[in-house]
């Protein structure tokens, strides 16, 4: 049983007043990579993480600052962050080029296996029943996102309909990635096809799960729903600017309450 107490009425509100909802991939609809009960070598992300760094030491770059990192992601961003700084131009762009494959492949892999969110599905086919426009907007690979969606819809329906031509993964340089908002402006020139004309930002909602996404999110200027099952999500995207009152712990608890609403 869900109930309108857990959902605040400033999200309530924010999602009828949407228009288009922009979604994170990995946390919001699906989780990608399962953590492990202990602290398992087995982890992907760890074991990519190490790759990395051996990869950084054959360039003759500095490992230091990734020393004990499980996050793949993160030192890719970090590589592109400093650019030249890093090392020769033409040794780090081949270095990124090689990584950025890299993590093409961890998603593809991770996306066989990944589960969808508890309630995402709910949430996503009620926003599309009452007509909103829905995109992904994430720094994930894209083909392992539409992969994963199309797995998913054996189970569950067609979710990947409803994001249909919508999906903006991971572009082609970290320096892009979030908490930059390219990719959610990307998703959003996606949404104008069929919408009569540009999408204002305030005309959209975004739903993610990570201090990069609300980030992002407040860059663009597009209302912020955080998706956080436990305290310390929630502390986490608080600390970086998003409203408590906007925060969401259960996705199922959202679609139910959206559908009494619009059915009362």
């Amino acid at each position: 049983m869900t109930s309108f107490d857990e959902v605040p009425p400033r999200l309530m509100a924010a999602f009828r007043r949407a228009e288009h909802i922009l979604w994170d991939f990995d946390g919001p609809l699906v989780t990608l990579f399962a953590q492990p009960d202990d602290a398992s070598d087995a982890y992907l992300p760890l074991l990519v993480a190490d790759e990395f760094r051996v990869m950084l030491e054959k360039c003759g770059l500095p490992v230091g600052p990734f020393e004990g990192s499980r996050d793949p992601y993160g030192t890719y961003q970090s590589v592109g962050a400093r650019g030249a700084e890093a090392g020769d131009e033409a040794t780090v762009s081949e270095l990124l080029r090689r990584m950025r494959d890299r993590l093409d492949r961890l998603d593809e892999q991770a996306a066989l296996t990944a589960t969808l969110t508890d309630g995402a599905d709910e949430l996503v086919k009620e926003l599309a029943e009452q007509g909103k426009r829905l995109a992904v907007a994430s720094n994930n690979a894209t083909k392992a996102i539409e992969a994963c969606l199309r797995r998913a819809d054996l189970a569950n329906g067609t979710l990947i309909g409803c994001f249909s031509g919508r999906i903006v993964g991971r572009l082609d340089h970290p320096a892009k990635m979030k908490p930059n908002p390219e990719c959610l402006y990307q998703a959003m020139e996606c949404l104008r096809e069929g919408s009569g004309g540009p999408v204002a930002p305030a005309s959209c909602l975004m739903i993610g799960d990570s201090q990069a996404d609300a980030l992002a999110a407040a860059r663009a200027g597009i209302p912020f729903c955080g998706y956080a099952p436990d305290a310390g999500k929630r502390r986490a995207l608080t600390a970086v600017g998003a409203r408590d009152d906007m925060i969401a712990t259960n996705l199922a608890a959202c679609a139910a309450a959206l559908g009494r609403l619009v059915r009362a």
